[in-house]
């Protein structure tokens, strides 16, 4: 016996362990895949971090380019402004000395005073202007001339630059197209974004309401417990339409300040039962179930007698109108007509008391009479009256509340449903176009990014250099040829000059105060061109910075761009990792407690054997 004992205790020790070694393996390789998944996760980490830093350095970048050129911009301006005003002294200082030569040509000054000039001082002046014609137009060809090299340069930049501005222009149009598909594909999908985030607010609204309602409604069924009708089928396959209910629950006040009357006027048939007929009331009494006592009102046995139309005209007669019917204070279904009148259909609700005396009292009426504040006046001669609980009427009340609150939830409800019910229907719709609106973002910067760096081309800049260079040209071809027109003119005075230097006299002294005044003018002239020619290097030279600056700070902003698209992508795999990493922990805690458990299983299993064993062998 405990030979059969030992081996039973080692044939399940076997299989305790080989159960717990499996464990054990499972959670070791669990343990194995957290720490990867762990290891996936700081890694992914660190990537976002890196990410983020370069997202400054980027952004710091941009930020120190903007500054350097805006302080560019204003350099710029203020050489602007200082070639301006040097073009002006260069023109003021041109215009006298053509004054001062027409005046050494014609011996008069522009204002036409006639002046004291020699013939051969005014023949040189002449042939001088000639000769400074000549000068102006050489430089103005040479000018011209090179120009004209620039732009064929810039031409054959062009050329050169054609192949790959055609890519770019091709990237534009294919980003244009990208753009232009997914606008289409937003446009035939009909989603209303607008529409959907309005009525997703509408339903947050609806949720409060009803939650708000369903309270209301609970507070107010648990203060009218005495209406509740519980009760349970007498029959199999009972129609349960054929009980009505309550008669306060069938009711609705017409006016808020009758309620107290009302009640009154009904007393304990307020609480009664109202059915379709004695059978079912008999039914109802038997087998019904009914927790606490009820009335039954069945509508085929019920008499339903009413205030007779004599009654209604002395009563209103009595009152001075101030009588009405209790039965038309009241709002009802038609199929319970004949229980109201029972109830309401004898008693007249009258505004004050005098006036519910006169009525209840006319040998016209005899009827009884209660006034708004519930005082009763009987004609067999009782009054009822005096002190009563505040808030008379507070059940009617309720039961309007109630009646108001069930039928707004009941609206509330349906909207609501309505709306889920169209928004599970546009879900699908929406899903698709929040994702169209996502790519259409991106695909409008990237072709915004085309359409700069098409612009940035080196075919489009040399394209402007070439238009820019052929216009310049053109303004010094036109002046070379006035200069031309101009020293013609000059040598033809020249010549009639000659002619009749015979005839005139010499006027020394103002010709070597015309010379000092031409000297003078043509000193301020040179000195002009020189100012505004260092002007002129200058805004070029600061152009080219400002042109640099603007290149600098377009690949600041790209960079801007890359490491924002690198961002998202680091939080997306940070988001991946943190999953995977949740589920191994997930996996990890449920094979370690498998673990514990079945360690805890073979330690039982142990002692159990052991017990065995030393039972077997007391037995023995």
């Amino acid at each position: 016996c405990r030979a059969q004992a030992k081996q039973l205790a080692s044939e399940r020790d076997e299989a305790a362990g080989g159960e717990l070694k499996n464990l054990e393996t499972t959670a070791s390789n669990a343990g194995k895949t957290l720490v990867k998944a762990t290891t996936r996760l700081e890694a992914a980490r660190k990537e976002l971090k890196g990410e983020k830093d370069g997202l400054k350095k980027a952004e710091k970048s941009v930020k120190d380019a903007e500054s350097a050129l805006e302080s560019n911009k204003k350099s710029c301006q203020s050489l602007v402004d200082e070639a301006a005003a040097a073009a002006d002294e260069l023109k003021s200082a041109h215009d006298a000395v053509e004054s001062l030569q027409e005046a050494l040509i014609s011996g008069t000054t522009k204002n036409g005073r006639a002046e004291d000039k020699s013939l051969a001082d005014r023949i040189m002046d002449v042939k001088k202007a000639v000769a400074e014609k000549r000068s102006i137009s050489k430089s103005a060809a040479n000018r011209a001339a090179h120009l004209e090299k620039q732009a064929a340069k810039c031409q054959k930049s062009m050329t050169a630059a054609k192949k790959a501005h055609a890519t770019v222009v091709a990237q534009v149009e294919k980003a244009s197209m990208a753009v232009n598909a997914i606008e289409t594909q937003l446009s035939e999908l009909g989603y209303d974004a607008e529409g959907a985030q309005a009525d997703a607010g509408r339903e947050t609204e609806l949720n409060r309401q009803v939650k708000r309602l369903r309270v209301a409604v609970g507070e107010l069924e648990a203060q009218l417990t005495q209406l509740r009708l519980d009760y349970k089928d007498p029959e199999k396959g009972f129609d349960r339409s054929r009980v009505k209910g309550v008669v306060a629950g069938l009711i609705s006040l017409k006016e808020d300040r009758a309620a107290a009357a009302l009640e009154i006027t009904a007393g304990g048939k307020l609480f009664n039962v109202v059915v379709d007929s004695a059978d079912t009331g008999k039914a109802l009494l038997n087998k019904g179930g009914l927790q606490k006592r009820v009335t039954i009102i069945p509508l085929n046995k019920i008499s339903a007698k009413t205030l007779s139309t004599e009654q209604v005209t002395a009563a209103t007669q009595a009152s001075q109108g101030k009588a009405t019917p209790a039965i038309q204070m009241v709002g009802y279904d038609e199929d319970v007509d004949a229980a109201m009148k029972y109830v309401f259909g004898r008693t007249f609700v009258c505004e004050d008391a005098e006036s519910a005396k006169a009525v209840a009292f006319n040998p016209s009426v005899k009827s009884k009479a209660v006034t708004l504040e519930g005082d009763v006046f009987d004609p067999a001669g009782t009054l009822t009256g005096g002190a009563r609980k505040s808030g008379g009427g507070d059940v009617l009340r309720r039961l309007q509340r109630l009646s108001t609150a069930q039928e707004e939830l009941a609206a509330a409800e349906s909207e609501l449903s309505s709306l889920k019910d169209k928004a599970r229907a546009r879900a699908a719709v929406g899903k698709e176009f929040t994702a169209l609106e996502k790519d259409l973002s991106v695909k409008r910067r990237a072709l915004e990014l085309a359409q700069e760096r098409a612009a940035r081309s080196d075919y489009e800049v040399a394209e402007r250099e070439a238009e820019n260079a052929t216009k310049q040209a053109d303004d010094a071809r036109k002046e070379a040829e006035e200069a031309e027109v101009a020293a013609a003119r000059l040598e033809d005075q020249a010549k009639e000059l000659e002619a009749s230097q015979a005839a005139k006299g010499s006027q020394e002294n103002a010709r070597a105060d015309r010379e000092k005044r031409m000297k003078a003018a043509r000193a301020r002239l040179s000195k002009a061109r020189e100012v505004s020619a260092a002007s002129e290097a200058k805004a070029g030279s600061l152009r080219e910075e400002l042109s640099a600056l603007e290149d600098d700070l377009q690949a600041a902003k790209d960079s801007v761009d890359v490491a924002t698209e690198a961002i998202v992508a680091a939080e997306e795999a940070v988001q991946s990792a943190q999953q995977a990493e949740q589920e191994a922990r997930a996996v990890y805690d449920e094979a370690q407690s498998a673990l514990e458990q079945a360690r805890d299983e073979a330690k039982n299993k142990d002692y159990e054997a052991k017990e065995l064993v030393k039972r077997a062998g007391r037995l023995e």
